[in-house]
């Protein structure tokens, strides 16, 4: 039972530490960094074993490490993001933005006949 309340205090403390960061771009980093500590060790063993190998686990660990991030600021920030950029271009131009609507969406056969 002992080992069940020690990776949730580990859990626990990860998520606080994650928090704890500064800004947005630090959380990210701090999410995916235990992506980057496996890979280090995927990466220190397959040079062991099979160094010929070591090249391609570290692109594949590069890899997930990005796709990691990317999730991360997708999932959290990039309704931020856009909204910034949003405001920059009208107050910039004076003139809203259109908003992009699916392209199989009712309100994407609107616009098309209204354009007509």
């Amino acid at each position: 039972m002992l080992h069940k309340e020690f990776w949730g205090l580990l859990f626990l403390a990860f998520v606080v530490w994650i928090f704890v960061a500064g800004d947005g771009a630090a959380r990210i980093e701090r999410g995916c960094r235990p992506i980057q500590w496996a890979g280090n060790v995927m990466v220190s063993v397959t040079a062991l074993a099979v160094p010929s190998q070591q090249a391609g686990v570290k692109r594949w660990v590069d890899k997930s490490e990005y796709a990691c991030r990317y999730t991360a600021w997708r999932l959290f920030y990039q309704d931020e993001y856009l909204r910034y950029l949003e405001q920059t271009h009208q107050q910039a131009t004076g003139e809203p933005v259109v908003p992009s609507v699916p392209a199989g969406s009712e309100a994407a056969a609107t616009t098309v006949e209204r354009s007509r």
